[in-house]
């Protein structure tokens, strides 16, 4: 039927028939239970004839536009599926092609869909991945803003800046735009356009200070709009050879960017976070993205490393704070606490909160108090916030996110932080029945939503993490299992594998983890040693290192050695923790990719289920070192993973507290036999040296130390001869006289 339809499409008056057919496919696209049939039948590919049409009359705009619709639905639920689908097939161009030359509300629908593109860190990596590919975008870009420069709108403009943020949340993108970045969107001229759009407003200040550019004032911009606007043509050629250069002589390594393939879209953009307490942050803050900080590290340094929310966090109060009272050590750093506050103004507040007494209260986002939330944050009062969080509770007793905080902060029992949880449960879900029911009224209502749903997972990911914790591991599996499709934001999956190796269920271990172990999906140390455990487990029981050594390794022994070999160059620091080579510390609530952190965060919980597994620690001991056989320069050349990152030991002690020996690689053991050789011919030749120039001195002072030196042997032979006189007869004794 939809051959025979797109077949009739060809004509124009039938096109309101083909517009119908499409409406339905948007139905399949948007319902959770086809889509996944919707996308194996490959639906979306017939769609692309209607979007690869030059025909600019009106029938054939509509059936651009509502093709766009139906690959629209499919983006918006921000499945990782679907982003994978569309980046194999021929989208990215076809939108291009409509941002550039379609009409408004086609450029709008195709601006939004690369924007959700944008969002996903897949889609991020593969646009950033060669400079064809980002100066296409890049160049669309800028002819838009040009456009829009002369015929404003809103709509539009704000998928435009949304879609520059996100690029510049990339290291090498981010260097371009600060050469190629459009000056209308720098010199006022969006102003007037902006004045009443507090959020666009708010993300293009964001955009300007994450590349470190200077706004110029509205006062300045004196001219129309128009008048600053040059040819089109002269602007592309100039936008194109600014992204070249800044590509080109970007200090970032190329690794790095295609390092971003293997990160998911879990934790928010944090950007110029400082680490004094007394100065502002300029902080961007971003729900799809990585964290790339800059907190009193060194610029070139921090900009390729990317922070994540850890999964395994542990609560505040009945944890953290515990160890706190216990040692007198903090577990948190400043900078760890910072991030953690960017999350919570990231994931449970809007726009719509501005003004709200209970959240200005709270000190979460809001346009008057964003400062003083920042001040409060970086104090760490922490029986401050509980007060201002009981008043907002007050205020407000269906305040879901309140409840948050006091299970996370003021509950010294998981028992009392469950309790709390549920209650929140119970408001936060009457709060996203309503707002799903209000979602397509406004922008507004639509981050209300977007807001109440981040709150209600969040809250059901604790609620599944209090019954791990309790020991009802199948409370916890179901929770998460019925909870992860609906949102790919807080890296659920890594819980749901401890909990299965916790319940020793490791059939449904292997069969979920064989859909994350894959190249299109993010990798992580829980990903990676979870494969390496799971094989090693068929072959450690029999294990030994001297029988292998004879007749050699087996199939499924070479199998679970590379698998430990891959573990290992994807994180080296693991090893040595799960080895109790190295102390554990509590994680902290935010890790870095391959770094000291993530290799504490994975080793604390899974550290006992490799010790469940007989045999697996010692085949771990047997056959880690032989990894750095495999990469004897791993900052400069990988084996199966890009090359190790030089900036992570920076971050990971921006994150780890001060009292935790930073683990560092690649750190190279040098025999203590070449240092002493080392040492011995530094030695002769400095000896040397002064010999030839000062020869009398040195002749004397050789003498001198040869009679020091042998002065005790001679006093030793001296009091050895008495000895044996004393004790040898009187005959012998005459001889000797």
């Amino acid at each position: 039927m939809l051959k025979g339809t797109i077949e009739a499409s060809q004509l124009a008056h039938q096109s309101n028939r083909v517009c119908n057919a499409l409406a339905l496919l948007q139905c399949l696209a948007s319902h959770p239970e086809t889509r996944n049939e919707f996308l194996k039948a490959n639906i979306p590919l017939y769609l692309y004839t209607f979007l690869n049409t030059n025909n600019r009359t009106r029938p054939f705009e509509y059936l651009r536009l509502t093709s766009l619709g139906v690959i629209g639905a499919l983006v918006k639920t921000d499945e990782p599926e679907v982003i994978a689908f569309l980046l194999g097939s021929e989208i990215i161009p076809l939108c291009l092609v409509i941002m550039e030359s379609g009409s408004e509300l086609s450029k709008t629908v195709a601006t939004f869909i690369m924007q959700k593109l944008l969002l996903d860190e897949v889609g991020l990596a593969y646009i950033c991945q060669t400079y064809e590919r980002f100066a296409h975008v890049a160049t669309v870009l800028d002819k838009m803003v040009i456009h829009l420069a002369r015929e404003q709108s809103l709509r539009l403009l704000k998928h435009v800046i949304r879609c520059y943020l996100r690029l510049s949340d990339d290291s090498r993108a981010r260097d371009a735009l600060r050469t190629c970045l459009p000056q209308q969107l720098v010199d006022g001229t969006f102003s007037s356009l902006l004045e009443n759009d507090v959020a666009t407003r708010r993300w293009l200040t964001q955009l300007i200070r994450q590349l470190s550019l200077r706004a110029v004032g509205s006062a300045a911009t004196s001219s129309t709009p128009a008048s600053s606007v040059s040819s089109v043509d002269v602007n592309t050629l100039n936008t194109t050879n600014a992204i070249r250069a800044a590509l080109k002589t970007s200090t970032i390594a190329s690794s790095v960017v295609t390092t971003v393939s293997t990160v998911s879209s879990s934790g928010p953009t944090v950007s110029n976070v400082t680490g004094a307490p007394s100065s502002t942050s300029g902080a961007q803050v971003s729900t799809s993205g990585p964290m790339s900080s800059s907190s009193g590290l060194d610029p070139a340094a921090s900009s390729k490393c990317k922070v994540w929310r850890n999964p395994y966090s542990l609560f505040r109060g009945a944890e953290y704070r515990k160890f706190f009272h216990e040692t007198g050590r903090d577990p948190l750093t400043y900078y760890d606490m910072n991030l953690s506050a960017q999350d919570h103004q990231t994931f449970f507040t809007c726009e719509a909160d501005g003004g709200k007494p209970e959240y200005e209260s709270m000190l979460f986002f809001s346009t008057k108090v964003f400062q003083v939330m920042q001040l409060s944050w970086r104090e760490r009062n922490h029986e401050e916030r509980i007060k201002k969080t009981k008043e907002a509770l007050a205020k407000n007793p269906e305040c879901a996110t309140a409840m948050i905080l006091l299970a996370e902060e003021e509950c010294s029992y998981i028992v009392d932080v469950e309790k709390v949880y549920k209650q929140a449960y119970k408001v936060a879900e009457t709060n996203l029945r309503r707002s799903q029911q209000l979602q397509n009224h406004s922008p507004a209502h639509e981050s209300m939503y977007r807001r109440d749903i981040h709150a209600f997972v969040f809250i059901r990911r604790r609620l599944a993490m209090c019954a791990r914790k309790l020991g009802k591991l199948k409370e916890a599996i179901k929770m998460m299992k019925d909870e992860y499709p609906n949102l790919n934001l807080f890296n659920i999956h890594e819980n749901l594998i401890e909990c299965y190796l916790a319940a020793q269920q490791y059939a449904d271990a292997q069969a979920f983890l064989a859909k994350y172990d894959d190249i299109n999906y993010p990798k992580s140390a829980t990903i990676c040693y979870t494969a390496a455990l799971l094989k090693a487990r068929q072959v450690s029981e029999k294990f030994s290192p001297d029988l292998a050594s004879r007749r050699g390794l087996n199939a499924a022994e070479l199998s679970a050695v590379e698998a430990i070999h891959r573990a290992v160059e994807f994180n080296p620091h693991v090893p040595k923790y799960l080895l109790e080579m190295k102390p554990l510390i509590l994680p902290t609530e935010h890790i870095l990719k391959r770094g000291d952190s993530e290799a504490i965060a994975y080793a604390f919980f899974h550290l006992a289920h490799w010790k469940a597994v007989e045999g697996a620690i010692n085949l771990l001991y047997c056959t880690w070192e032989g990894t750095f056989r495999l990469i004897p320069y791993p900052l400069e050349k990988g084996n199966l993973f890009y090359p190790y990152p030089h900036s992570t030991t920076a971050t990971d002690r921006e994150l780890l507290p001060s009292f935790h020996t930073l683990s560092v690689y690649p750190k190279k053991d040098v025999p203590f036999f070449i240092l002493f050789i080392a040492a011995l011919c530094s030695l002769t030749a400095i000896l040397t040296c002064l010999t030839h120039v000062y020869p009398e001195q040195m002749g004397s002072l050789s003498s001198k130390t040869l009679n020091w030196f042998f002065s005790p042997i001679n006093y030793l032979l001296e009091r050895l001869e008495g000895l044996l006189l004393l004790l040898a007869p009187t005959s012998a004794r005459k001889l000797l006289t």
